[in-house]
């Protein structure tokens, strides 16, 4: 029966590591699909629970080392699992893996407690409700560490984060031996109600400090992502300032040229071939005299440098805003919403092949009191949108909406939204994004 129930228990855990690391894109290699049969050896550590307890009868330094390999097993088999079926780096891999057993760990620990506290009970419906119960509390733990601890924040991760993880992974493995061990109370003089309840806070502590130190690392991350934003935006805003002055000034200019070279041509009626010279003159110049005018000064100078950044990669942007109605908004929040959305269009667009596929479209309407922009641009591979942005399966991994929390964050400070549309089939990605005009 023990070991039926174990099988049960397996196939369950099997869920939970796909349940717990699901955010993570996969892979596209041939056969990666299958990859979570790999994790079917961790059949190993369960169908040898009941042989390890049974031998786990005095309190040895043997004993702490085989719980201490069985949880390195453990360990090698997610991070394998990982490497095969996930678009992961190695060092991440394993230290994610770490995380995962840690909290695998935390609910076995009250497992065993719930069989200390059973004491000689053997029937089915009490080994069944204890393993139903581990399988919820494990369930829980991984939903509340999802909550706090986010993956992509474990790209760099150092030493320190290594050690910490392993002095806490021994931790949990200490309490897990000490309760597998039968006369760990009268050793310690202790009442087997007081170790039990010192265990089972003392297990939760070490996961409560793994949650909080994964948590504060990502708050800190995120920080030091918003400061860098930040001295981008302000210096984009400085180089935007400088530009449109200089670009005022090359148009004053370029009029100016093109009246004196209209005054030449009419000065030299008679000379077709100088007349021919000024016409190609006055067609070269022409194209600076073309200005974008959306209703917004900063909006204007941002198009302005994207179009000829996209002119570059020989990508076309069909244009048409009116946002005049939208003068009230900072204009370091026009450059955040429109500088990484059109920044995003543009890289997507590079990756096409077809050249009449490379363009960008902005359009803005009015509808009630809001005013809705709509950013639309063709791209290739599969795009899946996520609790974090826009990811890519293609090879180059790259992020498509790698300033989608920006732009959402600046939106939503005027009490404002974003929307997503992504057309996997016909290759098209549509940001839309709703602003109050008051």
């Amino acid at each position: 029966m023990n070991i039926c129930l174990n099988l049960i228990c397996l196939i369950c855990e099997i869920a939970l590591i796909i349940f717990f690391f699901r955010d993570i894109p996969s892979n596209e290699r041939k056969g990666s699909k299958l990859s979570w049969i790999i994790l079917f050896a961790l059949a190993l550590v369960y169908l040898s629970t009941t042989q390890a307890q049974q031998q786990a009868g005095s309190f040895t330094l043997l004993n702490f080392i085989m719980q201490t390999a069985r949880s390195a097993y453990h360990i090698a088999v997610v991070f394998v699992w990982l490497r095969l079926s996930k678009e992961i780096k190695r060092v991440r891999a394993l230290y994610i893996s770490f995380i995962y057993v840690l909290i695998y760990l935390t609910a076995w620990n009250i497992r065993i407690i719930l069989n200390i506290t059973a004491g000689n009970i053997t029937s089915v419906s009490w080994l069944i409700l204890t393993r139903v119960i581990y399988l919820l509390f494990e369930f829980l733990l991984i939903v509340i560490a999802g909550r706090f601890i986010k993956f992509e924040n474990t790209d760099t991760i150092s030493g320190y984060n290594f050690i910490l993880q392993i002095m806490w992974i021994f931790l949990e493995i200490y309490f897990k031996w000490a309760l597998l061990t039968e006369n760990i109370f009268e050793e310690n003089g202790l009442h087997g109600s007081s170790y039990i309840v010192f265990s089972f806070i003392a297990s939760l502590a070490v996961y409560m400090m793994m949650i909080m130190y994964e948590y504060n690392q990502s708050v800190r991350n995120r920080n030091s992502i918003l400061t860098i934003e930040a001295v981008k935006l302000q210096y984009e805003l400085q180089n935007l300032r400088r530009e449109k002055w200089a670009n005022d000034d090359v148009r004053r200019m370029h009029h100016d040229m093109k009246n004196h070279l209209l005054a030449l041509k009419k000065l030299n009626e008679n000379n077709r071939e100088i007349n021919d010279y000024i016409s190609r003159l006055i067609s070269d110049i022409e194209p600076y005299e073309s200005n974008i005018e959306t209703g917004n000064n900063t909006l204007n100078a941002v198009l302005s440098e994207k179009i000829r950044r996209a002119e570059i990669d020989g990508i076309q942007m069909n244009i048409s805003l009116d946002l005049t109605a939208l003068s009230f908004v900072n204009p370091a929040d026009i450059v955040s919403i429109f500088g990484n959305a059109v920044d995003n269009a543009i890289e997507a667009s590079k990756g096409l092949a077809e050249q009449e596929d490379r363009i960008i479209y902005l359009k803005s309407t009015s509808f009630a009191n809001y005013i809705l922009i709509r950013i639309s641009n063709r791209f290739s591979g599969d795009l899946v949108q996520t609790e974090e942005g826009i990811a890519t399966a293609k090879e180059d991994k790259r992020i498509h909406g790698i300033g989608l929390k920006s732009i959402r964050r600046s939106a939503e400070k005027y009490g404002g939204n974003i929307k997503i549309d992504i057309d996997n089939e016909e290759g098209w990605f549509q940001l839309i994004i709703m602003l109050p005009v008051s």
